[in-house]
């Protein structure tokens, strides 16, 4: 068994678009617990896009936390609510 947490926090700036803060770990197994230099951490400044009701759009730029993480990375996201 992994842990692996991760949140988001957006503010809704209008009924199209939203700013969020987003954070993704891994902390490895649970037991015994990693290291936290040997954990990955990131923290994610992005944009939520709604075009249409049932689509949403997610981009972020991803910053390292901690020397196991991968520096800094591009990431999206397509969503679709059924």
């Amino acid at each position: 068994f992994q842990f692996d947490p991760s949140c988001e926090l957006t503010y809704e700036l209008n009924r199209w678009v939203s700013t969020a803060l987003e954070y993704y770990g891994d902390m490895g197994p649970i037991q015994p617990l990693t290291k936290l230099q040997e954990q990955q951490h990131f923290v994610v400044p992005a944009l939520n896009f709604y075009f249409i009701p049932q689509l949403e759009l997610n981009f972020g730029v991803g910053i390292a936390l901690t020397r196991a993480s991968n520096g800094v990375f591009i990431k999206s996201i397509i969503g679709w609510t059924f």
